[in-house]
């Protein structure tokens, strides 16, 4: 956990902390597992699970919730003094989706992915998958988990600029392939989101405005299917719906065990001259004038710089961090380019940083929103923006420094454009390509406040996506915890538009039966 950034339950709470409402908020979750305990001890499939595990890879774990300690005691334990079972269903990044399934299959090849797609169907249990595990669909109660862990291999082909990640691997596995050879692909900024569900919604990160989305750097994948059956897809061969629906729209279609990526040689072998400067900006009229003056300069800034604009809730500051991707740049070097000193001149009343060095960007720019983004009890959400223009800032200064849920909670502002925009918009299932500004919405909570905090973090997500799609903002396919709530809910079309009739067409040829739900949703057209 700590290795990955993820804290503990009793590091979060603090020693000995405890409150009514936390305790209440536990019984919740124990509720939760002793369901989950007596669905599985009557399910008829029950017994058939020990030899079904017998059937698998070596290695590979087969954990059921009959081995889980009650919820009060796993939340006051450290880590390595779990069960296997509780360590594994606690490795969700969001202690708030940190569910009660039925069995966890840590698998090691595609085809214990494809036998447990057998079982899981055989038997009517639904199917969760946990990549990276930072998607609140990842362990869900009374399900059956294909949990991707141990399947994070990855080879990097140098000469041809391609590489290869399993389905478990984190952003920082496919990094610390890349670093020794001078090599990128453009994905997330947190080196510990996983691959699959960031590629398979879009992804985007500091190099994208030279590179596109990672979707675009995607040349195949490799996946099993609702039935079982095991397919590699391209843009040519004979899955190339697959392909396309895919990429773009999320975990529908299929499980996917392989990407293959297409990689760039980065400029200065991989240094970034990475510029930090925090604006001290007390007033929201101040705030505002600091956001105006930003997007002003990066719509004319080149495709080599990128960066982040992170607004935390009730903080008297606008921090930003921007990354210049040029040659010549020389390790520890402090001077600023010219493509990227403007970043120092947005106004605010002062800098409380204002440091730029050149750095790797494997390690420092991709790990620099780490501390700020660890594991813990949070409700999110994700919008695009075409412009990040007054009306937009408005909305943003007002839900950071006027309409608030507590001040662990944060806006954070991702440009876009470049090459993110010159592709072909019909390549993918992408429907974003117009969009130059990903907001996203960071809602963190305190579970010493029990459901009250997770109340107000739900209330203030929800506002913040209304307000933003009232300006014709969209909603990426990412399944975040926004959606988990029925009565929220999101229809496909709000995040493929006119794409989603193809899509269902795909879903109906790839996945007739609906077999893979845990995601945001496409429901198959079996009329077509």
């Amino acid at each position: 956990d700590r290795l990955e950034g993820r804290q503990t339950t009793t590091e979060i709470m603090g020693a000995g902390a405890s409150t009514p409402a936390m305790k209440a908020m536990f019984e919740e979750f124990e509720k939760r597992r002793a369901a989950s305990v007596e669905a599985f001890n009557k399910a008829p499939w029950a017994s058939d699970v020990a030899a079904f595990g017998d059937g698998l890879s070596e290695g590979t774990s087969v954990l059921t919730v009959t081995e889980s300690v009650p919820t009060a005691e796993a939340m006051t334990t450290e880590q390595d003094k779990l069960s296997d079972y509780d360590k594994a269903r606690t490795r969700p990044w969001n202690h708030d989706s940190r569910g009660y399934p039925a069995i966890i299959v840590r698998v090691k090849t595609a085809d214990d992915v494809a036998k447990v797609v057998g079982f899981a169907t055989t038997s009517g249990i639904t199917i969760a998958v946990a990549g990276g595990a930072h998607s609140c669909r990842a362990m869900v109660d009374q399900a059956c988990v294909i949990d991707m862990c141990l399947m994070k291999a990855v080879e990097v082909d140098v000469e041809a600029r391609t590489m290869t990640g399993e389905g478990g691997c984190l952003l920082a596995d496919l990094d610390i392939a890349l670093k020794p050879h001078g090599l990128g692909c453009p994905w997330g900024t947190n080196p510990n989101t996983g691959i699959a569900g960031l590629a398979l919604s879009g992804g985007a990160g500091y190099l994208s405005r030279m590179y596109g989305m990672t979707v675009d750097n995607i040349i195949a994948l490799d996946a099993v299917l609702a039935d079982g059956t095991q397919i590699t897809a391209t843009k040519d061969n004979e899955h190339a719906d697959f392909f396309w629906g895919a990429r773009g729209g999320g975990g529908n279609f299929g499980i996917i065990t392989k990407f293959h990526f297409t990689v760039h040689k980065l400029p200065s072998e991989g240094r970034v001259a990475m510029y930090e400067v925090v604006y001290l900006a007390p007033i929201a009229k101040g705030a505002k004038s600091v956001l105006m003056a930003a997007a002003a300069w990066f719509k004319e800034s080149p495709e080599s710089v990128n960066g982040v604009i992170a607004m935390p809730c009730g903080a008297p500051v606008v921090p930003t961090v921007w990354g210049c991707f040029i040659d010549g740049l020389e390790m520890g070097s402090t001077k600023i380019p010219g493509e990227i000193a403007g970043a120092g001149k947005f106004g605010g009343w002062a800098k409380v940083a204002n440091n730029c060095k050149v750095v790797t960007y494997h390690d420092e720019l991709q790990s620099y929103l780490v501390p700020h983004q660890l594991s813990a009890y949070w409700y999110e959400s994700a919008v695009c923006l075409k412009e990040l223009d007054e009306a937009a800032i408005d909305l943003v200064v007002r839900f950071v420094r006027k309409e608030i849920p507590n001040k662990m909670s944060a806006l954070v502002l991702i440009p876009l454009a470049g090459k993110v925009q010159t592709v072909d918009p019909d390549s993918s299932a992408v429907q974003t390509r117009d969009k130059s500004w990903w907001v996203i919405i960071e809602a963190r909570f305190d579970p010493k406040k029990g459901a009250s905090g997770r109340d107000a973090a739900r209330a203030w997500t929800k506002a913040v996506v209304t307000a933003f799609e009232e300006l014709g903002a969209s909603q990426s396919s990412h399944a975040i915890e926004y959606e988990r709530d029925a009565e929220v809910g999101t229809a496909a079309a709000v995040s493929w538009g006119d794409k989603v009739a193809r899509l269902q067409e795909i879903k109906a040829k790839y996945d007739p039966k609906n077999t893979l739900t845990l995601n945001r949703n496409i429901v198959p057209n079996l009329q077509g």
